[in-house]
C-alpha cells in the first residue's frame, strides 16, 4: 500500500486555495509581506478579487499619501 505524503497534500491544498483567493496567491509569492498581521492587505486583496468577480466597470482605491 502506498503511503500518503502529507507535505505534498498540504502543498496542493495551498496551490488550490491560491487559485481561488487572491490573498492566498500573494501570500504564497511573498509570505513575509502578505500575512494576516497586515489586515489592510487582506482587505485590499479581498476587495480586488470581489471587483474582478463582479460586473462593475470601475474600481477606485483611496489611500492616504
Amino acid at each position: 500500500m502506498k503511503q500518503i505524503d502529507m507535505k505534498l497534500v498540504a502543498l496542493e491544498a495551498k496551490k488550490e486555495l491560491s487559485r481561488r483567493e487572491f490573498f492566498s496567491f500573494c501570500n504564497i509569492l511573498h509570505p513575509k509581506d502578505y500575512n494576516k498581521k497586515r489586515p489592510h492587505l487582506v482587505t485590499l486583496t479581498t476587495e480586488m478579487q470581489d471587483f474582478y468577480e463582479s460586473d462593475d466597470d470601475v474600481f477606485i482605491v483611496n489611500l492616504p499619501p
